[in-house]
């Protein structure tokens, strides 16, 4: 078969992926896609996807595949939740502990505004002169 067969197919399709932008994703999809079709075992598939893979080499044409794809928002939203949701719980957290140590600071400066120098001194061990 001539690589010319291979060009009216959807590059995404037959690497597997969702239309993407993204070259690291598109050369991971490639590589994992060279592991099912390795060219001394399965040179049609080989080609079919190595066609692909160059279809989507330079980012305007990547971009212009994107564009003309039927795009999955469930999975894209899935992506970015992959990518994402990690990142947002921890920093989600990370502002409830903010938040709870600035108000266990709050309370201990209160606290010890509202104590006498006697007791200050008392419960720091020091005993006043």
């Amino acid at each position: 078969m001539n690589p010319a067969d291979f060009a009216d197919e959807n590059p995404f399709h037959v690497l597997g992926i969702v239309p993407t932008l993204d070259p690291v994703a598109i050369k991971r999809a490639y590589f994992t896609a060279l592991t099912k079709h390795p060219p001394h075992s399965d040179p049609e598939g080989f080609k079919r996807i190595r066609v692909a893979y160059e279809a989507l080499g330079s980012r305007g044409e990547a971009a212009s595949h994107v564009l003309s794809s039927a795009i999955d928002i469930e999975a894209e939203l899935a992506t970015l939740r992959a990518h994402h949701d990690a990142a947002l719980a921890g920093a989600g957290q990370a502002s409830s502990a903010s938040a709870a140590d600035a108000a266990r600071v709050t309370r201990l400066t209160e606290g010890l505004a509202r104590l006498d120098l006697e007791t200050a001194l008392t419960l720091f061990g020091r005993e006043h002169g």
